[in-house]
């Protein structure tokens, strides 16, 4: 048995998908899945078609060609946004149009956040974020790094590509731990004007929602990282509990997700 104690001023908000959801490949809506799990990478994630605005990696600068034309610099060099997977079925023959749906979804962006710091919603964002387009790529949907999981199916915390006989195959799963595009921007609003405001999470796909600082901050710890083990709880519990005694642990510190509760926390494990 092992013994799980929590660690006091660890605890921070977080937002799973809809509880009553049963996942399904393909569903746009579903809940986030509970097990022990063990994370397997840590790092900025691009989506080959299937979320358009997470094609673009976070941060990824951003221009406009002689023609209008928007540009971003990924993998080495600029490039067209309207040639890009899930850009080009609708842009290729229409990049200005491209450019248009990118404005918009900017718009759409300062709407969220500008309530938050009290400013009208159709109110310009302060300093180099007051242009119709902003300098940088903000609207990738998992924000600047995901932390992605796996089932450890023979418990050495290793992602193992190859599958010996008699073993499960390990992958990544399609639910992360990451940030979300309007909350990073509150992130950046909040240096540049010195303040610290926030906002609601907002639920997810089926993945875990995390506040930006939080991540980061666990991920400079050396908290979020490759080997490191994820408990996600189910629905029904809805407190944080101070301690429990499990069959299953690993010693040391684990993060546990709680859904239900919409926190996740930092336990100390002791074996029993």
């Amino acid at each position: 048995m092992y013994s799980f104690t929590l660690i006091p001023g660890t605890v921070f908000d977080a937002e799973g998908g809809p509880a009553g959801e049963p996942y399904a490949p393909g569903k746009t809506y579903s809940s986030t899945r509970h097990g022990r799990f063990v994370i397997g990478n840590v790092g900025p994630h691009t989506s080959p078609g299937r979320w358009p605005y997470s094609v673009v990696p976070w941060g990824a600068d951003i221009r406009l060609d002689a023609k209008g034309y928007v540009e971003v610099f990924m993998q080495g060099k600029w490039q067209h946004l309207h040639t890009l997977p899930a850009w080009r079925e609708n842009f290729l023959h229409a990049p200005m149009l491209a450019k248009d749906e990118l404005i918009n979804r900017y718009e759409e962006l300062k709407r969220s956040v500008n309530p938050v710091f009290g400013l009208s919603a159709d109110a310009p964002l302060p300093g180099k974020w007051k242009s119709k387009l902003p300098p940088k790529w903000v609207f990738n949907d998992f924000g600047q790094v995901a932390i992605k999981y796996f089932i450890d199916h023979n418990g050495n915390r290793k992602l193992d590509t190859k599958v010996r006989a008699g073993q499960k195959r390990e992958g990544i799963l399609s639910d992360f731990l990451h940030t979300t595009a309007d909350f990073e921007m509150v992130k950046i609003l909040n240096q540049e004007l010195h303040s610290q405001k926030s906002m609601p999470l907002g639920g997810s796909h089926g993945c875990v929602h995390m506040v930006p600082d939080v991540m980061q901050n666990w991920i400079k710890k050396g908290i979020l990282k490759v080997g490191a083990v994820l408990q996600i709880h189910e629905y029904a519990v809805t407190l944080v509990p101070r301690g429990f005694v499990k069959p299953e642990g690993t010693v040391g510190q684990e993060i546990h997700f709680f859904p239900g509760a919409k926190k996740i926390a930092l336990y100390n494990v002791v074996k029993k």
